[in-house]
């Protein structure tokens, strides 16, 4: 176990978890709801500190993240437990405890940092489950490896105080963004949308970190027109128009398995509304095949990066990150 960064000391050994917006009142002897935030005698522990539920080496893309290191690998690390619970979740065998769970194996920061190094990868991300729940593991990793770049996936639901922790030497990060309708967040996820819409113009307005967005796409719960001009509308106003966004498909898992797959012209018409509000850079993710995930330069046209089975083919990009053909900027981290 290792102590928690965040928590606040209540009477008779209860605790409070400051960590996210949920603020947990934990009692002694008891857990979170993330279930890996536990109080053990008046003190919050994190248990999910160098946990190494899942490693992968994967295309960066599987991310995703289309204007960071497009083409490179990088090495993936996810833990157990989340402080959402979505009844959507693509990944619910890690981001929800059960009773049964085998303890995953114990690794170090510096034995994360060494395995990233022997990979060759240039980059890792902390990704899977939800990443804010091992702030501190990151955190401990992240600080003292820059040569590394490093990567978070993430909800984006984290309070102020523990967000500039965790982001303060990230590089990259890829926000899911459930929906833009707050009564979503509440009925499907269990979670609010203001404070992640916090997050995002945290990272964009106050951080280096390169930012892109994913949204999930559940037809009949947040696949509406209107949703998708408001969503974006927003994004150009906060964010800029050059922050990538990704319109992915839904596949049934978890509570949702009797809802059907999003469909592949849901996905395209809501790419369409979300460049009709500006958006420079739309992609559609997770369905084959996969038209929608190449890049062209939005002043030209022309193609600057087609990818297929999530690797990157051709590159239309200068290293001074200008389209090869017009030289139009083209925003991201090339090099």
């Amino acid at each position: 176990m290792k102590k928690a960064d965040f928590f606040e000391s209540l009477p008779d050994k209860n605790v409070m978890c400051t960590l996210c917006p949920r603020k947990c009142r934990i009692p002694e002897s008891e857990y979170g709801f993330c279930k890996v935030r536990y109080n053990n005698n008046g003190v919050l522990y994190s248990l999910s500190y160098g946990s190494a539920a899942g490693t992968a080496i994967d295309p960066i893309e599987k991310k995703p993240l289309y204007h960071f290191l497009p083409g490179t690998k990088i090495f993936s690390l996810g833990t157990y437990g989340c402080n959402m619970d979505c009844a959507f979740c693509q990944n619910d065998h890690l981001s929800h405890i059960r009773s049964n769970q085998s303890m995953p194996r114990a690794i170090t920061p510096e034995q994360l940092a060494q395995a990233v190094r022997e990979s060759g990868c240039p980059s890792a991300a902390f990704t899977y489950n939800e990443p804010v729940v091992f702030s501190e593991f990151i955190y401990d990793t992240v600080k003292n490896n820059s040569d590394i770049r490093w990567v978070v996936v993430s909800n984006g639901w984290v309070e102020p105080a523990a967000r500039k922790k965790l982001y303060s030497s990230i590089c990259a990060a890829n926000i899911d963004l459930k929906s833009f309708n707050p009564e979503f967040y509440r009925t499907y996820c269990g979670a609010d949308l203001t404070g992640v819409l916090d997050t995002l113009i945290y990272l964009k307005q106050e951080t280096e970190v390169w930012l892109e967005i994913t949204v999930l796409i559940i037809e009949g719960l947040n696949d509406s027109a209107e949703e998708m001009h408001d969503l974006c509308r927003w994004t150009v106003k906060e964010l800029g128009r050059d922050v990538p966004l990704h319109i992915n498909a839904f596949h049934p898992a978890f509570r949702m398995t009797d809802h059907a797959r999003t469909r592949p012209e849901t996905l395209q018409r809501l790419k369409k509304t979300a460049l009709s509000e500006g958006v420079k850079y739309v992609y559609i993710g997770n369905i084959f095949p996969e038209a929608g995930s190449d890049t062209v330069c939005p002043r030209c046209g022309s193609l600057l990066i087609q990818r297929r089975s999530r690797g990157k083919k051709e590159c239309g990009v200068s290293e001074d990150a200008k389209c090869f053909f017009c030289g139009e900027y083209i925003a991201g981290v090339w090099v």
